[in-house]
């Protein structure tokens, strides 16, 4: 998309540090309501433009004056669309998104001139008009695909193949930046000995990532005792092993077997058929060999309208289940809980570890970005954020911020060092 007033050239960090507002908060803005509009890097950074502090600019002074996040939102973007309609009477039509099958064109046509600059700048196209994961499931993965059939027709040459592979293993390798951070259950990835193609696995772990995963990434061609001893050491909760022929796979049956022993075990890839699934003990990814079968009624339960009281969170379970209740319940009804005696309407939370010795739901640390608070297994802890205003040291009792600065001093922030970023019209959020 175009960047009207400069080109995007500001990382998140850089963006909330100009506007005295934290990442989450503008994450939140961008997913939910579109406010940013960023264009990637070649690295497959976000990066947002001087248009992008403006609409957030607008929407800190509309929620000043007392619109709800949803209604500061609404108004920014139609303020920009009748800027943008004014623009077309004057200069003529706007740029219209491309359809994907059309950008396909465009990248098969660049990376087949060995054309770097114009593959990077197909690719920067796809981000910005098109989500990730439609980019990855649309366009790179039937591309790799089809490049892989043209080369066995002698149609692509090597040198076509190893160019193109590289450009998109570089930014696939942008996108998989920092996938093994999180709390998530974790995965293991690998190819197995003599398999050289891993690119779609990469494109999975992504996916999978998005999705919450924290990623261990072998890549290619890993011996099966080198596979076995990194589960043994970081106990993960699925393992998949991804081939291109039935022939890799088949020599390592035994070992495979003992490995789906150890953890969880799935083979993807068209290399990993039904009968070698089943003869080691593994669960099938390969979506295309699956037979389609209708669904019985044994079994079937009724999933029951979702309630606002099921939205309220309980600091006596572990802080992953409450970082997913959280996910869960957003947009409606949104996760609610009561903490150091204000309500709160939470639209962001992730699980942490903290060192405390605080009981569930007693308040750790505040901070500019969130609170952290105690939750049930031991140590846990789970950080919350709010959508819409910034959650600070002045909307908590002197009591409980004694109490944070006790248990967390590095991290507490008394409430003379804090200020709000709005007025307490915007708690009330949508």
């Amino acid at each position: 998309m175009d960047a009207p007033e400069g080109l995007p050239v500001l990382r998140i960090g850089e963006l909330s540090r100009r506007l005295g507002g934290s990442d989450p908060v503008l994450r939140a803005w961008e997913s939910r309501y579109g406010l940013l509009q960023p264009l990637r890097s070649a690295g497959g950074f976000r990066l947002y433009s001087e248009a992008d502090e403006s609409r957030v600019r607008r929407m800190q002074a509309h929620l000043a004056h007392g619109l709800s996040a949803a209604e500061a939102a609404q108004a920014v973007l139609a303020e920009d669309a009748g800027a943008r309609a004014d623009l077309g009477r004057a200069t003529g039509p706007h740029r219209a998104p491309r359809a994907a099958s059309e950008l396909s064109g465009d990248l098969r046509q660049a990376l087949d001139a060995f054309d770097e600059p114009a593959a990077q700048a197909v690719l920067d196209r796809l981000m910005s008009d098109l989500s990730l994961t439609t980019v990855l499931r649309d366009v790179v993965v039937p591309y790799l695909t089809e490049l892989g059939e043209r080369w066995e027709r002698g149609t692509a040459s090597v040198a076509q193949e190893h160019f193109a592979s590289n450009v998109i293993r570089g930014r696939l390798a942008g996108l998989a930046r920092g996938w093994g951070n999180g709390q998530g259950p974790r995965a293991v990835l690998a190819c197995p000995p003599g398999e050289l193609h891993d690119l779609a696995l990469m494109v999975f772990g992504i996916v999978l990532n998005r999705n919450g995963w924290r990623i261990d990434y072998l890549g290619m061609s890993t011996p099966v005792e080198e596979l076995t001893r990194t589960v043994d050491a970081r106990r993960p909760d699925l393992v998949v092993l991804a081939a291109t022929l039935p022939e890799i796979l088949e020599p390592f049956a035994t070992q495979l077997t003992a490995l789906a022993q150890r953890a969880p075990l799935a083979l993807a890839g068209a290399g990993a058929t039904p009968q070698i699934a089943a003869a080691v003990g593994a669960r099938l990814l390969a979506g295309a060999a699956l037979p389609a079968r209708a669904q019985t009624e044994t079994g079937v339960a009724y999933a029951h309208k979702l309630e606002k009281a099921e939205a309220k969170l309980d600091f006596t379970r572990p802080a992953i289940a409450l970082e997913r209740q959280v996910r869960a319940f957003d947009p409606w009804p949104v996760a609610e809980a009561e903490i150091a005696g204000e309500p709160l309407r939470i639209w962001a939370a992730q699980a942490i570890e903290l060192d405390h010795r605080a009981t569930p739901g007693s308040l750790v640390a505040v901070s500019r970005d969130g609170i952290d608070l105690a939750c049930g297994e031991g140590r846990n802890a789970v950080w919350l954020a709010e959508q819409g205003w910034r959650v600070t040291g002045v909307d908590f009792s002197p009591v409980a911020l004694a109490k944070a600065a006790e248990l967390a001093p590095a991290r507490a922030i008394s409430a003379a060092q804090i200020r709000p970023a709005t007025t307490a019209a915007s708690v009330e959020g949508e």
